[in-house]
């Protein structure tokens, strides 16, 4: 029997299955970095939505009716877009369309809130 005096190294898997020696490098893809990154599109999406809006010059209701079909439209085609790429095979866990479906889900129900508060907002004024 032959010992070496080196000790022996844990190579940490990533989500490819690749052995990597760096322990920091798991850290910077966590759930909640992830989540930061989402809300921040979505937030994003929403001001962009609202900039093209008030571009084209028109009226106030005009930009949030449009806003709330295009809203509307875009999460049925990204739930048509889930399905089609990433379909459900039983017994098998597909992190990247639960991600998908986590993002269409936050965003639409992010959208339906602001939808409630634009309808209380414009009732009330």
């Amino acid at each position: 029997m032959r010992s070496t005096s080196a000790p022996m190294e844990n190579p940490i898997t990533n989500a490819a299955g690749t052995a990597t020696a760096e322990p920091n490098s798991a850290k910077a893809n966590t759930p909640t970095a992830d989540l930061v990154t989402l809300l921040g599109f979505i937030i994003g999406l929403t001001i962009i939505g609202i900039g093209l809006t008030k571009a084209f010059g028109l009226a106030q209701e005009d930009n949030t009716a449009i806003e709330m079909e295009v809203v509307v439209r875009n999460i049925n085609l990204g739930f048509l877009l889930k399905a089609s790429l990433f379909p459900l095979v039983a017994g098998e866990v597909n992190a990247v369309a639960d991600m998908v479906l986590l993002s269409l889900l936050l965003y639409g129900s992010w959208q339906l809130v602001m939808g409630v508060v634009f309808i209380v907002w414009r009732r009330s004024g």
